[in-house]
């Protein structure tokens, strides 16, 4: 999908500070829960309900975009975790939304001379991320009526602050090897071995452009 699901965590260096006074030491504090991990996946074969984000990564207070698509059309919420330590939880909940009206969006279609494919999907939800959030990765769980989930992974960054160790998440080597839909007949990434349908312009199965 051209929209990638995945960012990156951008800080700075700073003066030293105590772990009494890390904005992480204090979030990882917080109640957490392992209602994030997901129960009954979606499949991309099926799409019973999956999306992608409008960034891989947003300022903390800044909006996102998120693009669903349920099959077959029904209602579906959004969970939002913060992924951290919590307790060995692993993640706290930070925002319900829904239900929400699901639609089932268009087949993506792949350009036949780069092999690109880009889910040109009508908007579904706009969430507002609060300055109160701390940074790190985030993850929109998405849960349809018939109790199928699947995940929108981003980051929220703090751009203000300094920090003394720096986390990137490799969002290109991601794209480079995603050959959604994962079906063995139609994706395509920039590598042979998990390429399919006609040739590019690179003169075999696989993408010049994801």
């Amino acid at each position: 999908m051209a929209a990638s699901l995945f960012a990156t965590v951008v800080v700075g260096l700073p003066p030293l500070a105590s772990a009494q006074s890390n904005p992480i030491v204090i979030e990882n504090q917080q109640a957490g829960t392992s209602q994030w991990q997901i129960g009954l996946i979606g499949t991309d074969g099926v799409g019973q309900i999956k999306g992608y984000a409008s960034a891989t990564s947003v300022n903390k207070g800044e909006n996102i975009t998120f693009y669903v698509s349920v099959n077959p059309a029904q209602s579906y919420t959004i969970d939002v975790y913060r992924i951290g330590w919590y307790q060995g939880l692993g993640g706290r909940l930070m925002q319900h939304v829904g239900p929400l009206n699901g639609v089932r969006q268009p087949t993506c279609p792949t350009n036949a001379t780069t092999g690109m494919m880009e889910c040109n999907w009508t908007a579904s939800y706009t969430l507002a991320t609060q300055t109160s959030w701390a940074s790190g990765v985030y993850l929109a769980l998405l849960t349809n009526a018939q109790n199928y989930q699947n995940y929108i992974v981003f980051v929220v960054r703090d751009d203000s602050r300094v920090a003394a160790l720096l986390y990137q998440q490799p969002v290109t080597t991601y794209q480079a090897y995603n050959d959604y839909p994962f079906d063995n007949t139609t994706g395509k990434s920039l590598y042979d071995f998990n390429s399919y349908g006609a040739n590019t312009v690179a003169g075999s199965k696989r993408a010049v452009k994801v």
